[in-house]
């Protein structure tokens, strides 16, 4: 193959200049080892009859044709270890050639070659200018300098003239693919220029590297891009005694691979087999993963994941008896568990991403808030942890306790040799073999259940995304809502009262029992969310069940706050001036917060027999029961806290009694339970008013 020069570039006599002659090597191939296109070509026929195959699977379904999809990601597993053996393989061979040879043109870069003992890329002269269009001569510095600054390198950038040294050696070397002309001349020129500092001088070829005063002359520039604050050339240096043979040889290797360079060898066999290895089986083995993730989608891991299928070759009983075969197989089987899980999370890597980047906010520590008791503070990080526990996707808590696992192997390993060179290891052996450890059958399991866990979490966000967003944006804004009650309706409330000269001791007793009904209400939130979590119930209209009686919870926390900021105050001043003033207050207050639980209670129940399931209407009961007592537990805590004497025993044993009514008994009969549910108010509405008449005729 011939270099042609650009026409019109200069009047140059040589025509002989071949890739070919940058050394000579004989053609000494290893037929039994060589890769051929032959082996490249079965793989991609059989990847492509699998992928036919999977079209059919992809619509019957994995649960009918578990045993063809198990059958097919064998065949495709057997495929990629072929792959990777031919590319074992060629790996002694590439760098034997490039111990070989100093120069490489390049393929897919052609205007640029490289220096394998620097890794710096020089103008290749088939394609660069080095001295005037038609013969007209050496270049000024000037005309130099816009040359080099214009040269379009293959896209490489940071192209400038030599320095004398650098220059020399490359010349010096007579492998140097454009020696040409006699003596040490650069393809027939004699005068070529350098850089020194920030000005140009020229260095004659014909003198002995004699640096001219002129300042006119060819050029040869070159870029340390690829190399750029690396310590490349020292570590390829062959007086490096870092590293080994191979392991210089094998930094250029890895710069053409990282940069994606197929360089041209001396040898045809190994460009071509440099060009397979680097170049098609990559691209093979890219499709290999993308027809494995399409076998995967077949199968959602999590759901067929049985970790008895992989341990087919551990002979468990043995394992148990033998320290070193016990050791050995925890090792090798985490080691097989992370792999799987390094595959799995490619597959899923946007899911986990998109789904930490969702709940960001909940990864970060919770700060007690000075406005908050520390009950409330308490209730707030449960609430976060609950929450992060859920929604946290953090594969690396998973890979951890995994690598727990291996580690303790790695020490018990790391035991037994100390004890090897023990002067008792006999007695040291014994009780080491003596020692209680699980069996190696529930390390399997346990370790296959914490990863299982982790991916229906995984698969939980995929299949139910705007449930979790809609999750962490209630916990959100209902932690945000309660940090606002405690500040700016705090602060509404004093404002309120402080305009009608009402005492702080008055108003801030109302806020006591204000926070209180609050924390209550906050405290029903979480467990709506975690039943979700656990199942999605429908009603007979097939609507969101839990989201129902989360809209109604946030009604009823309104209704609470509209009464404190609205109706209070109101009540206070209606009966501020009568004898025993403050304890009708108290009631009425409590008479007009229950008719707000009432209006709660109503919204729950029609919520509860729209549900079809008994068990449903179980857990909804079990849930909202607490908050329909709240004001009869307040009017029972008044009571004693005051020591009301002037209320008989008997009305408050009646009264207490409220609290005894068990609704579960109607939970199939919708007429019952609104009948006991009416029977329940009248009979709070008539007790309350005993209770009032009582204070009012001893005050």
């Amino acid at each position: 193959m011939k270099i042609h020069y650009l026409a019109g570039f200069c009047d140059n006599r040589v025509e002989n200049i071949t890739y070919r002659s940058i050394c000579s090597v004989k053609n000494n191939i290893d037929i039994e080892r060589r890769l051929n296109m032959s082996e490249l070509s079965t793989l991609l026929a059989n990847q492509q009859g699998l992928l036919e195959r999977l079209k059919v699977l992809d619509g019957v379904g994995a649960g009918r044709k578990k045993d063809e999809i198990a059958a097919v990601k064998n065949e495709l597993q057997a495929m990629t270890a072929e792959a990777d053996r031919l590319y074992s393989d060629s790996r002694d061979r590439l760098l034997d050639a490039i111990k070989k040879q100093r120069w490489f043109f390049i393929k897919n870069k052609p205007k640029v070659f490289l220096d394998r003992n620097t890794g710096y890329l020089w103008a290749n002269l088939n394609h660069f200018p080095y001295c005037k269009k038609g013969g007209g001569g050496d270049y000024t510095e000037k005309e130099a300098a816009k040359v080099v600054q214009d040269f379009d390198g293959d896209g490489y950038a940071d192209w400038k003239l030599p320095l004398f040294d650098t220059l020399r050696a490359i010349i010096l070397d007579p492998s140097f693919p454009f020696r040409e002309g006699g003596g040490d001349r650069i393809v027939n020129h004699r005068y070529w220029l350098y850089r020194t500092g920030k000005t140009v001088r020229c260095i004659d070829l014909d003198d002995n590297f004699y640096t001219k005063e002129l300042k006119n002359g060819n050029i040869l520039p070159y870029s340390p891009i690829l190399v750029a604050g690396s310590t490349y050339a020292d570590d390829v240096a062959a007086d490096n005694k870092v590293y080994t043979e191979k392991e210089r040889l094998q930094f250029t290797l890895d710069l053409f691979v990282r940069h994606e360079l197929q360089p041209i060898f001396t040898d045809d066999s190994i460009t071509e087999l440099y060009h397979q290895v680097y170049v098609e089986i990559p691209k093979l083995m890219a499709d290999l993963q993308t027809t494995l993730g399409k076998l995967s989608a077949l199968i959602p891991l999590s759901e067929t994941f049985d970790y008895h299928d992989f341990l087919g070759d551990y002979d468990m009983p043995a394992i148990d008896e033998s320290i070193i075969q016990y050791y050995t197989a925890i090792q090798r089987w985490i080691g097989m568990l992370l792999e799987k899980l390094d595959e799995y999370e490619r597959l899923k890597g946007d899911v986990i991403r998109n789904f930490n980047t969702l709940s960001l906010t909940l990864s970060k520590k919770y700060e007690a808030d000075p406005n908050l008791t520390e009950a409330e503070n308490s209730m707030l990080e449960r609430r976060q942890r609950f929450f992060r526990q859920r929604f946290s996707l953090d594969m690396n808590q998973v890979k951890e306790k995994l690598l727990s696992v291996k580690e303790q192997a790695d020490a018990l390993e790391e035991r037994l040799d100390d004890l090897d060179a023990s002067d008792q290891s006999l007695t040291a052996w014994a009780a080491l073999n003596a020692e209680c450890r699980p069996s190696f059958s529930f390390i399997a399991e346990n370790t296959a259940k914490i990863i299982k866990k982790a991916l229906l979490k995984i698969e939980y966000f995929e299949s139910h995304k705007k449930l979790v967003q809609e999750s962490i944006a209630l916990w959100q804004a209902w932690s945000d809502d309660y940090r606002v009650f405690k500040s700016t309706r705090r602060q509404e409330l004093q404002h309120l009262c402080e305009d009608d000269a009402i005492e702080e001791e008055v108003w801030a007793a109302w806020y006591e029992d204000w926070q209180s009904l609050r924390q209550k209400i906050e405290e029903g939130m979480q467990p709506l969310i975690a039943w979700s979590l656990k199942e999605l119930v429908l009603d007979e209209n097939q609507e969101f069940v839990q989201g129902k009686l989360m809209d109604q919870l946030a009604a009823y926390k309104q209704q609470i706050d509209d009464f404190f900021l609205k109706e209070r105050k109101g009540i206070y001043q209606k009966y501020v001036f009568q004898p025993g003033g403050d304890l009708q207050d108290k009631f009425a207050a409590e008479s007009d917060l229950y008719k707000r639980t009432l209006a709660f209670q109503e919204a729950v129940s029609k919520v509860l027999f729209s549900c079809p399931k008994n068990e449903d209407r179980i857990v909804i009961l079990k849930w909202a029961y607490p908050l329909w007592d709240l004001q009869i537990d307040a009017v029972l805590q008044f009571v004693a806290d005051r020591s009301l004497d002037q209320i008989s025993e008997k009305v408050l044993h009646d009264f207490a009694d409220l609290k005894k009514r068990n609704y579960a008994a109607f939970l199939n009969d919708a007429a019952a339970y609104s009948k006991a549910q009416k029977e329940r108010e009248k009979q709070y509405d008539s007790l309350m008013f005993k209770m009032r008449k009582e204070l009012a005729s001893k005050a």
